[in-house]
């Protein structure tokens, strides 16, 4: 890796790892210690994993509240434990003849699809890794233990009904598209949809199509990564950090406010007053800041003070 600020690569995770295993197989790829994601994505799922490595981690913490698209395969016929594939089925399993009825019904299936997008408020399940007196929900539910979890708001921006089909168990599958924002739970969405039509369902497959506006697009999987791994630069697999921050002002830096910044120092300047500005030298940023009274201060450098004498 030739970038000494890091940078941003987008993972295609595949089904039945962790995100903390996408992460820990990175470091020893890129023979690095500063790597890290932003935002689990559960072992069943896969798509769109954004991994910041070097002083891009720096960015990581504005990523963790953009909006996310996903494309889920709900299987109707029965809850789990989990609201996904991995856990246990819920009693009743409706039978094979209920099935087919249901894939007759296409209309109201849509009707409540599209309903979701009325959800304004979530309980997030047992099985999360939220937090609770240093360890993680799903510790507390694999013992039979029940934590009090208060409301999130969320917003469900799209539900689209894309298709209906049979598996070869004889259990119909909805193929939804949703657009959410950051902490919504898609397979709690899936029991939803599961409690209103009064047939139990769960999340049989799901994929993140995108995590902001970065997509599969610029996306590799471990494999593919490993295998280009001394040319990602010259391929451009590699995100600059500036790319995190496009919608934020941008303040177009000297190379001495330059070098001020990455020495985490403040200047004045006749800007108007901005909460969120990035600080560019020539196409790199250098940090992100505020400008407030006639001064531009930093919040977090992206490159050091050495690399700008470079």
């Amino acid at each position: 890796m030739n970038d000494p600020d890091g940078g941003i690569l987008i993972i295609d995770k595949q089904a039945g790892m962790t995100s903390a295993g996408v992460v820990s197989r990175i470091r020893r790829l890129l023979k690095m210690k500063r790597v890290g994601h932003t935002g689990t994505l559960d072992p069943f799922a896969t798509g769109v994993l954004p991994i910041c490595f070097g002083r891009a981690t720096r960015a990581s913490a504005y990523m963790l509240h953009w909006d996310k698209r996903y494309h889920v395969g709900i299987r109707l016929g029965y809850a789990t434990t989990t609201m996904d594939i991995e856990g246990e089925a819920i009693l009743p399993i409706a039978d094979v003849g209920e099935c087919r009825k249901w894939l007759e019904d296409e209309s109201r299936i849509r009707q409540e699809v599209e309903r979701l997008v009325e959800e304004k408020e979530q309980r997030p399940p047992m099985y999360s890794a939220i937090k609770h007196r240093g360890k993680p929900l799903y510790e507390y539910a694999r013992q039979g233990i029940e934590i009090e979890r208060p409301m999130r708001s969320i917003r469900v921006y799209e539900s689209v009904f894309k298709n209906l089909w049979e598996d070869e168990q004889g259990y119909p599958i909805v193929s939804v598209e949703l657009m959410v924002s950051a902490g919504t739970y898609i397979r709690s969405l899936a029991d939803l949809l599961g409690q209103r039509l009064g047939c139990g369902a769960h999340a049989a497959a799901l994929r993140r199509l995108s995590v902001g506006h970065f997509d599969l697009q610029k996306a590799l999987t471990l494999d593919e990564l490993e295998s280009k791994i001394d040319t990602l630069d010259a391929h451009d697999w590699v995100i600059p950090v500036a790319d995190v921050f496009t919608h934020w002002d941008q303040y177009p830096l000297t190379e001495e406010e330059a070098v001020r910044l990455s020495n985490g120092q403040s200047f004045s300047c006749e800007c108007v007053d901005s909460p969120e500005v990035a600080f560019i030298h020539k196409g790199r940023l250098i940090a992100i800041g505020e400008i407030s009274g006639g001064l531009c201060r930093t919040k977090r450098v992206f490159v050091s003070a050495e690399s700008m004498r470079r």
